[in-house]
């Protein structure tokens, strides 16, 4: 995350990594321009405002790119992309069945610490969610599933 009221605020500095296939092997790198989170993150810390994106002093376009959508219904079949922390710099992923509610996902596929951010994707590969939760994290929630947070027209609005 780059901002944590908790500690102290705002991140220094990121370098993101684009394309990893284990430490020191990855398509690209670049630093941060800016970092941004929704106002309501920073003053309240809520879980549903828990959301940022990083400009990036390079262009990423080798990497590909996603496109948003909302979700709908009550469940969906979704995938969870990300890189854990303890794998090495390898990407995994994980697929499974969401509920969907009015600001969240919720599902019991497995993710771990270094996850958090990594796109919620649906049949068609596109991004529906933010994974930023694990089981029991969310205070307030009875969260026995993990979590994220749900792109609806306001979120998708903020990153555009």
């Amino acid at each position: 995350m780059h901002y944590s009221k908790a500690d102290g605020g705002w991140a220094n500095g990121v370098v993101a990594s684009f394309g990893l296939n284990g430490y020191g092997n990855q398509i690209l790198t670049a630093g941060n321009k800016s970092l941004t989170v929704p106002t309501k993150y920073t003053s309240t810390g809520q879980w549903q405002y828990d959301y940022g994106y990083i400009k990036t002093n390079k262009s990423i376009s080798a990497v590909g790119s996603l496109t948003m959508t909302t979700p709908m219904g009550t469940n969906m079949d979704v995938t969870i992309t990300g890189y854990p922390g303890e794998k090495s710099g390898y990407q995994y992923k994980s697929s499974g069945n969401a509920t969907i509610s009015t600001n969240r996902l919720a599902y019991n596929i497995d993710t771990t610490g270094g996850q958090s951010g990594s796109p919620i994707l649906d049949k068609s590969n596109q991004v529906v969610g933010i994974h930023n939760y694990g089981i029991n994290e969310v205070t307030g929630l009875n969260n026995a599933m993990n979590t994220g947070t749900k792109l609806t027209p306001a979120v998708i609005n903020f990153f555009k």
